[in-house]
């Protein structure tokens, strides 16, 4: 983990002055107690990341800094993945950002299912959803910032078209042995992986899934598993079938 990384959302020009603020001041003055004249690494989730100087604090309201190098760095699109993830309890939530955000997925689209529990988050609720994100890539060392869609509804996404080929996690047909489990090597044909909520998709979102997105149902596991667990592996072998694909 990148002990000294902090983010800014801004620019990273050399030699240029920032000016940080709230929860990253409070991490990098109170928490990881840096001092004046240390060396810091900045990034801002647009692939950059700046070595700086902290030149001094105001109090606990502001720390100021100087850029002494950026780097940029362009993730491959090719291993980009997204993810549409059913709206679900805070902790099983913030999980699956956390953990999908440092396996690489660039955007989330996330909505409320028909048979889930939740069908819409406050705009606090996904403040924080933002802000876990940016700490998993400051703990995973990723420099892009994966982004966010909100829906009440499945059908109400507006999934891009570079976001095509679609899969999701299909349990109708779990417990059948006739259907085999699907072979890792075709996953990364999948730029995009839909999970249902705990109690499986509705007919409804079934028929929405196959026949307006065109999306491929898969099978992983000849279990039935959860939510959190489901996304979280799905993410898994996408992103590995990716990497090996390079």
């Amino acid at each position: 983990m990148p002990s000294y990384r902090f983010y800014i959302n801004s620019n990273l020009i050399k030699d240029a002055k920032l000016v940080l603020q709230g929860d990253q001041l409070h991490h990098m003055k109170n928490v990881m107690r840096m001092r004046i004249g240390e060396t810091v690494q900045v990034i801002n989730g647009r692939n950059q990341l700046a070595q700086a100087t902290i030149d001094k604090y105001q109090g606990n309201q502001t720390g100021h800094l100087t850029l002494n190098q950026v780097y940029t760095k362009q993730i491959p699109d090719k291993t980009a993945i997204n993810l549409i993830q059913p709206l679900t309890r805070s902790k099983s939530l913030d999980f699956v950002i956390e953990k999908c955000t440092e396996l690489g997925v660039k955007h989330f689209y996330l909505y409320g299912s028909q048979q889930g529990e939740i069908s819409n988050l406050s705009s606090r609720r996904q403040h924080k959803l933002t802000q876990i994100a940016i700490s998993a890539i400051k703990q995973s060392g990723r420099l892009d910032l994966p982004t966010f869609t909100f829906a009440d509804r499945l059908h109400d996404l507006n999934i891009e078209q570079d976001a095509h080929p679609v899969c999701f996690g299909d349990t109708r047909h779990v417990n059948d042995d006739q259907i085999g489990l699907t072979p890792q090597s075709s996953l990364a044909h999948y730029k995009t992986i839909c999970v249902g909520p705990e109690k499986g998709f509705s007919d409804m979102e079934i028929n929405y899934l196959q026949k307006q997105m065109r999306a491929s149902g898969i099978k992983i596991s000849p279990f039935t598993l959860r939510t959190e667990t489901a996304s979280i592996a799905l993410t898994t072998l996408v992103a590995h079938a990716n990497l090996l694909m390079k």
